[in-house]
């Protein structure tokens, strides 16, 4: 997805590649008689890349109408699993125009979802954002369960306008999924993303 952060041109054409990594977090749990001679539960954790998640290459294109509407679609690409779909966002900004918050949502070929959009501009270059969203899927649709899978995602990132047409962003986010359709249900993951994005301006008439 592109970063929610607002171009020199209210209005035009933003095209963006990108690529990134899954590490899915495992949790160990034991009881264990401690130094006191008390027994007690201890955890500890690890973070792997699952083999079906190694590398995540993507695209997406999207269209500024004004400084408060955009839409647009994205696809992505992992070792075997790939999707895509349409976005939309509702822009809204504060009195000094240094405050983005907004309103997103999006329907895909495994799911739909809906989030909300923040950005705070650090300086005219450097911004901060996230995109709190929450998704689900009917990848086993049936009338009595049409949601077999949910995921939340909670991700920071930072973008830097190197110029008035060139963005760079990256982005890490903590994910909390369940999907009944797979062996294992639950999964907490964490996503890295380094995206450029080319913003040329709308023409003129």
């Amino acid at each position: 997805m592109p970063p929610p952060v607002p171009a020199s041109a209210a209005a035009g054409l933003d095209v963006g590649l990108g690529v990134g990594s899954v590490g899915q977090a495992e949790w160990d749990c034991a009881f264990e008689r401690g130094e006191d001679g008390a027994w007690g539960e201890k955890c500890s954790s690890s973070l792997t890349r699952p083999g079906n998640f190694l590398v995540l290459p993507g695209l997406f294109v999207s269209r500024r109408f004004s400084e408060s509407w955009e839409l647009g679609g994205a696809a992505w690409l992992s070792t075997n699993i790939g999707s895509a779909g349409l976005f939309g966002r509702r822009y809204y900004f504060s009195e000094s125009d240094r405050f983005r918050v907004g309103l997103h949502g999006e329907f895909g070929v495994w799911s739909i979802g809906m989030g909300v959009p923040l950005a705070y501009g650090v300086t005219d270059r450097v911004w901060v954002h996230t995109l709190p969203r929450i998704s689900g899927g009917p990848l086993i649709f049936t009338p009595w369960s049409p949601f077999e899978a949910w995921e939340l995602s909670l991700p920071v990132g930072f973008s830097y306008r190197a110029s008035e047409r060139l963005l760079f962003s990256v982005e890490g986010s903590a994910v909390w999924y369940e999907n009944s359709a797979l062996v294992v249900s639950e999964a907490n993951q964490v996503r890295v993303f380094f995206a450029a994005t080319w913003r040329r301006p709308a023409r003129e008439r």
